[in-house]
């Protein structure tokens, strides 16, 4: 707000004065509590928007530690002095679980200061008087009239001299009175600095594509928006205006140790001349790309060292990396000697996962990502520190960016975890106070709604936000094979992991993306929840007697695990709780007395990444025991006639099926996902991508697998990004993306 520029407020019979800190209703004055009336301002200066109540409390709290109940006791307070009822508002609306909003019509006069009204007087001075008092916003400021202001010393007070019989002020006096004086503008001014600025706000959204194809921005050069697309996987860019995506062609060096088949863009140069472009990763599988530098055409290209993750400097002359092991180097961007900035709080030879590295506009700084929360590190710095400790700990926190002037910093955080589609937001640090200000102990909110968001970067002014925005939605669908097409099944409703009971009378399915289990008949009527949040069940599976449904889970200690639900509804139970490894994709043995699943086990000590097998759960012993020659194997799938177990290789994804009675396994198809034996148990359904993608069947004692739907241009979606199954007749049904996913410019209002 402007210096000495205030306004009047009038709506029905209630007039506010922003420069006398007053209300009048009927021409009477109110007497009102500060917090409740800069409530109200905040209220009238938004009129008509909704105001989040994050947002309502960093306007009117600033970064005192308070909680909603403060809101919600001045929100009863106002509405008792506007004689308002929240059930029937007339002034101020109350929007469910989201914040507040005024709905009335206001009317907005400017009440100028150099027009001021009459001033208050106070201990005996009135407006006449050099010394009179006025209001600025609730604060006490001196002023003088035109007459006293010629002869006035240091804060307009007047220096006459001495009358007639009156004793002098000595100098000294008059200094002190500077003194004070300049002490009391200086507090003030300090004082002010403190004050929360206007709260940071989206207003407006902008599509920037429109292909509905996987696709997620990484930075610009100002002109463009670069992004990494995954259908078909590749690079390309976008105008900032909008438009259609080009790709960028990319060829990488092939130093014979990693695969550069789908290169990745990591970041953008900040005179955009460059990208950092991530391929491959090594054979020790532990998520380690050969990082090189290539030019925003698609050469020349450079190679300049391996990292888990990275990110330019704010010159452009360097480039930040973490290792495997978790440490943070940098490197010459022209290559060279990388110098440790940061060693890493892990073991030797433990993974430790470092990401989304950034340094300060100023170069003062380095924030990255750790354990699902943001952390920062001085530059020349021995020790991080968590960036916002002790603040909404159960949440995760990601992918922090600074605006090109370091003010503010941008982050989006999940409120779920463990649920990727919980509605990630993009919130922001405002840090615009500097030293002389303490900055915003809360972060604020800026985005909120059925759209999620990824990756927030700022445009080159600070003034947008460039993000992924998702919206997730599918379409279940069922391949009709005498037209050749998908169709829509159980009315395209919303839901992946379809199974139906042994008799084929019922239906389980999990609807997405909110993760619901549900029970059903099996034309879709008759629905019984079995679950609520924060449980998503994966891959359910009927009990052969319909009496239970087995199902993959988070356990209270954040590992896959395994548990079962009554098919009429309750409590879902975990199987097996007193084992504390992953366990998932649980499937009942025919005679419903064992479980096969795959075990994430750590073996000898080496980190479980990878190391995998099958066991087999005896139900009434509590006994497990290994399928032999199971290492790194998962997704289990028993036989209904029990006579085989059907598993993928890790990561190859080779389809594999262990004859019970001969104990030995034959390789049956490379590159599948998703096996499914039919009802004879003669064949195996998958999703694969040998001789076009596709679903394949291939017969269980091996042959030639036979694609029999054509997904070429099908886009899937669900929990893990597809899902295939087979209904009772034995046609494969599919998760059709029915959602958006698309790049957006946000406009930043930062005031």
């Amino acid at each position: 707000m402007a210096a000495n520029k205030w306004f009047i407020f009038r709506f029905a019979d209630v007039e506010v004065r922003e420069r006398n800190y007053s209300i009048a209703k009927a021409g009477q004055v109110l007497p009102v509590e500060p917090k409740v009336f800069r409530l109200l301002l905040y209220l009238l200066h938004n009129s008509r928007r909704v105001i989040g109540k994050e947002e309502l409390l960093n306007a009117v709290w600033g970064d005192a530690a308070v909680t909603e109940n403060s809101l919600t006791r001045s929100l009863f307070k106002l509405r008792r002095l506007l004689d308002d009822d929240a059930r029937e508002p007339r002034y101020i609306e109350t929007v469910s679980t989201v914040g507040y909003r005024m709905i009335c019509s206001v009317e907005v006069l400017e009440d100028a200061a150099g027009n001021p009204e009459p001033a208050v007087t106070r201990d005996g001075f009135d407006a006449g008087n050099p010394a009179a008092v006025s209001f600025n916003g609730g604060h006490e400021v001196a002023v003088s009239d035109s007459s006293s202001r010629a002869d006035s010393g240091f804060g307009g007070e007047a220096v006459r001299a001495p009358a007639s019989g009156e004793r002098a002020r000595p100098v000294w006096f008059q200094w002190v009175a500077v003194a004070a004086a300049f002490a009391a503008s200086l507090a003030f001014l300090i004082w002010h600095l403190r004050q929360p600025l206007p709260p940071l706000r989206i207003l407006a959204y902008t599509q920037l594509t429109n292909s509905g194809l996987a696709k997620y921005a990484v930075g610009t050069d100002g002109t463009r928006v670069y992004l990494n697309t995954v259908e078909p996987a590749g690079i390309g860019q976008v105008m900032v205006s909008g438009g259609q995506v080009a790709p960028i062609p990319v060829d990488l060096p092939d130093d014979g140790e990693a695969a550069s088949d789908y290169p990745e863009v990591w970041d953008v140069s900040p005179d955009g001349s460059s990208l950092l472009v991530g391929a491959g990763g090594d054979t020790a599988g532990n998520s380690t790309h050969e990082i090189s530098v290539v030019g925003t055409l698609g050469r020349p290209v450079r190679l300049l060292t391996k990292a888990v993750s990275a990110a330019w400097s704010p010159d452009g002359e360097s480039v930040l990396y973490s290792t495997a092991h978790g440490d943070i180097f940098v490197i010459p961007s022209e290559g060279g000697k990388p110098r440790l900035v940061l060693s890493s709080s892990a073991p030797p030879g433990e993974v430790q996962v470092v990401s989304n590295l950034r340094m300060s506009p100023d170069g003062r700084a380095i924030r990255f990502d750790m354990a699902h929360t943001i952390w920062e590190v001085p530059v020349g710095g021995s020790k991080a520190h968590e960036l916002l400790p002790g603040w909404r700990t159960s949440s995760w926190k990601c992918c922090g960016r600074w605006t090109p002037d370091g003010k503010i910093f941008l982050f989006t955080l999940v409120e779920r975890p463990g649920y990727r589609f919980s509605g990630q937001q993009i919130w922001a640090v405002d840090e615009r106070r500097g030293d002389l200000g303490a900055p915003i102990a809360r972060p604020i909110q800026l985005t909120s709604g059925p759209i999620v968001w990824a990756l927030p970067f700022p445009s080159r002014d600070g003034k947008s936000i460039f993000a992924s925005g998702f919206t997730f939605r599918g379409e279940l669908v069922r391949y009709d094979r005498e037209s050749n097409q998908f169709r829509p099944y159980l009315e395209g409703i919303s839901a992946e992991f379809v199974a139906f009971s042994s008799d084929k009378r019922y239906v389980a399915y999990v609807s997405f993306p909110d993760g619901i289990l549900w029970r059903a008949n099996r034309d879709g009527s008759g629905q019984v929840q079995l679950t609520r949040p924060p449980f998503y069940p994966k891959n359910p599976r009927w009990s052969p007697d319909g009496t239970q449904i087995l199902f993959t889970d988070l356990s209270p200690g954040d590992v896959d695990a395994i548990y079962v639900v009554s098919s009429q509804g309750g409590t879902p139970t975990q199987v097996l709780p007193e084992d504390h490894e992953p366990q998932e994709d649980g499937n009942w043995s025919p005679d419903g007395k064992e479980v096969v699943c795959s075990w994430n086990a750590d073996f000898e000590g080496v980190h479980p990444a990878g190391r995998r097998e099958i066991r087999v759960l005896d139900l009434a012993g509590h006994t497990v025991s290994t399928v032999p020659g199971s290492r790194d194997m998962w997704s289990p799938r028993w036989s209904p006639d029990g006579r085989f177990i059907a598993a993928l290789t890790h990561p190859a994804q080779a389809l594999k099926v262990f004859d019970v009675q001969l104990g030995q396994w034959t390789k049956v198809a490379d590159g599948a996902n998703f096996p499914t034996f039919s009802a004879d148990s003669r064949s195996i359904y998958f999703i694969g991508s040998e001789g076009g993608h596709g679903v394949f069947r291939v017969p269980t004692t091996g042959g030639k697998a036979v694609r029999i739907a054509d997904l070429d241009g099908f886009r899937t979606t669900g929990w893990y990004g597809f899902w295939m199954g087979l209904d009772p007749d034995g046609s494969p049904l599919l998760l059709r993306d029915a959602g958006n996913d698309e790049i957006y410019s946000l406009s930043l209002d930062r005031k």
